[in-house]
């Protein structure tokens, strides 16, 4: 069911819940009893099967998820009134690993929300200790008894989560030119952050190609590097610019492609370096809501630290897991990366479109997450 229909969801929820009241007022009043009885079972049951269509809508699947069940009876009397209802408690484990897992934290909001338009008296809490080996969100769906002063607990759900051991994030840098390893990169089912280079003659398909397969997307920025005889690319940010001039260009090359979310650098080793320059794209993220991830092409740079200046999220890559273009190495270059997110609970790494990348991730995958390690978005992992 698309957004369009939840008003009308919600209408026919109101209708169901009024009709049911005056069917059930009508024939006992007819009949003299001495109070009148309001059963709410069937609507209760009716919009069960609405709030698993809408968690089905962002990718949770009720049937697979849920862990347990139970029913109560409730019975109250308001003057007159005799409602008798049940109320349907569910627990959903929400997976964390697989082509459908998702973190919990990053999701509750939208959960949240669709239930929102559905019900009109919504109870929520949400418990993330970390004595707790699981995340729990908790949502009560309430509705008023024909307005008599009554709240009926229609549907009780708890989502619960196990935490993952670390979460690790891989960028992929430089798409735009080259075909070759792009599809297997895109089609590998778990979560990426694209890095995007402007004008390259492929830069929108490719981007659009990854979005479509559902991984972030990051302007992969070009920034000056020391070497005088290396040629940067087109878009690139030069030393002798000016704060318009720096502005303009990342401004320009952000237009250039599909809406991106932060940006990385490409080569940048004496730009990255320069406070100047830094602050310079700092204030236009800042501007733009966008992260920013550090390459690490210098150990000069001072990216991470102006971002944190002005307020821009950010991280750092922590190495680069491809240098050497081989499966096998970059799968053992994935293995240690992995044992040292392990130990710091987090880390983000880059690799570039390359086939032989794309064949190690794919083949670690399972073994990444048998480590404990969720796969996460750059923007998940950045402060």
């Amino acid at each position: 069911m698309k957004k369009g229909g939840v008003l009308l969801v919600f209408l026919s929820f109101l209708l169901l819940i009024t009709a049911c009241g005056r069917r059930s007022e009508e024939a006992i009043s007819d009949n003299l009893f001495d109070y009148i009885s309001i059963n709410y079972d069937q609507s209760i049951g009716e919009l069960e099967e609405v709030i698993k269509d809408r968690l089905n809508y962002i990718g949770l699947d009720f049937e697979e998820n849920i862990i347990s069940q139970n029913k109560e009876e409730g019975e109250e009397r308001v003057g007159i009134y005799k409602f008798n209802w049940t109320t349907n408690n569910h627990k959903l484990e929400i997976p964390l690993f697989g082509d459908k897992g998702q973190l919990l934290p990053y999701i509750k909001d939208e959960i949240i929300e669709e239930l929102e338009q559905i019900f009109p008296l919504i109870d929520v809490s949400w418990e993330d200790n970390e004595d707790d080996q699981f995340r729990r969100l908790k949502v009560d769906l309430s509705f008023s008894a024909q307005n008599r002063g009554l709240d009926v607990l229609a549907h009780s759900i708890e989502f619960i989560q196990e935490r993952p051991k670390a979460k690790m994030a891989i960028v992929i840098d430089d798409l735009g030119y080259d075909w070759s390893g792009i599809d297997k990169m895109v089609n590998i089912n778990r979560p990426l952050t694209m890095a995007v280079l402007p004008y390259p003659p492929y830069a929108v398909s490719q981007a659009q190609m990854a979005k479509a397969k559902g991984h972030e997307l990051i302007l992969h920025q070009p920034l000056e590097p020391l070497n005088p005889e290396v040629d940067p690319g087109g878009g690139a940010i030069l030393e002798d610019m000016s704060e318009e001039e720096i502005k303009e260009t990342l401004i320009e090359n952000l237009e250039s492609l599909p809406p991106m979310v932060g940006i990385n650098h490409h080569m940048g080793s004496k730009g990255s370096a320069d406070q100047r320059i830094m602050a310079h794209i700092m204030e236009v993220l800042k501007e733009k809501g966008l992260y920013y991830i550090d390459s690490s092409t210098s150990n000069k740079s001072v990216g991470a630290s102006t971002a944190r200046k002005y307020g821009v999220p950010t991280g750092t890559n922590y190495l680069f897991l491809d240098n050497i273009d081989d499966k096998e190495e970059i799968m053992k270059m994935l293995d240690g990366l992995a044992k040292i997110a392990l130990r710091r609970g987090e880390l983000i790494t880059i690799g570039h479109v390359k086939t032989n990348t794309a064949l190690a991730i794919e083949e670690m995958i399972p073994k990444l997450e048998e480590m404990g390690i969720k796969l996460v978005y750059g923007s998940q992992l950045v402060r």
